[in-house]
């Protein structure tokens, strides 16, 4: 009977054993086992010492989709931090809330997973990594998140969305989120930063689409009441005429007007401000 008892106890510790050991390697994942949903959220090249980004990661889309705008907008800096306060919190929000724009008509947002990946490999277009000079320790997350949108428009449609997520060290130290942009899905691929689950196939059908003026919905099904503003793009561009000046709105300084010259900001703002995938019609 003792010998019996002995085997047994022999074998649960072997048994024992080898789960820690798989657990260690990585063979058993702990978002099978762990029943927390966070715990479950796939993350891919985590650092184990980034809790700080790692707690922003995931307290983000939940600000989103709680409403807590003042909150989200504290996780900002720089001028994703002005142009999150313009939208939510300044003298026009509540036009932008009536009419949906931008971040406005989201209902919720559900983080799905998220991976570091190294800023030399990032499309040159998506980040311009030379405004963010002034921050320590500048890091990207290539984010994958389920989107719900009031109604789907050209700026938001509900399905899976993927962005590029820019962090960076303030003066504190503490890490604040200074870019929230979608990326081009064919360039993410080129440099082989997706994920290939088959969920990304939405997006860049969506951007493809977009190219041609064509404006579709989480269903892939062409929205008809943009239908007109493609069709307005047809007009001959050398019979425009060019300003020398535009009119521009400072957010940094109190929302000032000030007239600039055509050519400059063309040439140095709106490269930074303007990209196909979310502007292809203009």
């Amino acid at each position: 009977m003792r010998n019996h008892l002995t085997k047994i106890f022999t074998v649960l510790m072997i048994f024992q054993f080898l789960v820690v050991f798989f657990l260690g390697i990585g063979l058993f994942p702990a978002e099978a086992i762990s029943g927390n949903k966070n715990d479950r959220i796939k993350v891919t090249d985590q650092n184990s010492s980034d809790v700080e980004l790692n707690n922003l990661i995931k307290t983000i889309p939940q600000l989103l989709t709680d409403k807590n705008y003042s909150k989200l907008i504290e996780l900002a800096d720089g001028g994703l931090k002005d142009s999150l306060s313009y939208l939510l919190l300044g003298p026009n929000s509540k036009e932008f809330k009536a009419n949906r724009t931008g971040l406005w008509n989201i209902n919720s947002v559900e983080l799905l997973k998220y991976k570091q990946v190294a800023n030399k490999l990032v499309p040159v277009g998506s980040v311009h990594y030379a405004d963010f000079a002034d921050y320590q320790d500048v890091v990207t997350y290539y984010v994958s998140a389920k989107i719900t949108a009031i109604e789907d428009d050209f700026d938001v449609f509900s399905g899976t969305n993927y962005f590029i997520w820019v962090f960076g060290k303030n003066n504190n130290g503490e890490y604040k989120l200074l870019q929230w942009s979608q990326p081009i899905i064919e360039e993410m691929e080129d440099k082989e930063l997706t994920y290939n689950d088959g969920t990304e196939y939405l997006q860049k059908d969506i951007q493809k689409a977009r190219q041609d003026g064509v404006i579709l919905d989480g269903n892939k099904i062409r929205i008809e009441k943009y239908a007109s503003k493609a069709a307005a793009t047809t007009y001959d561009p050398v019979s425009c005429p060019i300003k020398s000046s535009i009119r521009v709105q400072r957010v940094n300084l109190n929302f000032r007007i000030d007239a600039v010259n055509f050519y400059t900001y063309v040439k140095n703002v709106l490269p930074n401000e303007w990209y196909y995938a979310t502007d292809p019609i203009e």
